[in-house]
């Protein structure tokens, strides 16, 4: 998929969520490049660029069940608690992202256009 003028891979949409595959890329905001890294247990880790696209549409999701566990919708106002009585853990990835972007990016669903960064890449890599 391209993704105003990048290419996009479609390998999440495709195995975790089958979701209407009649979206068209200017459906999707690119807001951010992220460059993040985990080192795991010390042989498995992660090093990654990541493209953080958001679509705010109605869509038919349906989860494929070697991939997801469970989905369900949580209101911003229950998201902190939500996440806090959690029963399982989140990853690595997501609870950056949950410290550092999506309350802003949630608080800001209406002007999208104006904070997305599309040109920059943010850095969450530890300086070793």
């Amino acid at each position: 998929m391209w993704v105003k003028g990048r290419l996009v891979g479609r390998i999440y949409a495709d195995t975790e969520f089958i979701i209407n595959l009649q979206l068209q890329p200017k459906d999707f905001t690119l807001l951010a490049r992220i460059l993040y890294m985990d080192p795991g247990d010390g042989v498995w880790g992660e090093f990654e660029l990541d493209y953080v696209l958001i679509l705010q549409k109605d869509v038919d999701i349906k989860p494929n069940p070697d991939e997801v566990a469970d989905i369900q919708y949580v209101p911003r106002n229950k998201f902190d608690n939500f996440i806090a009585n959690l029963k399982y853990p989140v990853t690595p990835w997501f609870k950056l992202m949950y410290r550092h972007m999506l309350p802003y990016w949630w608080d800001n669903l209406h002007r999208l256009d104006e904070i997305a960064e599309p040109q920059k890449i943010r850095s969450f890599v530890k300086k070793l």
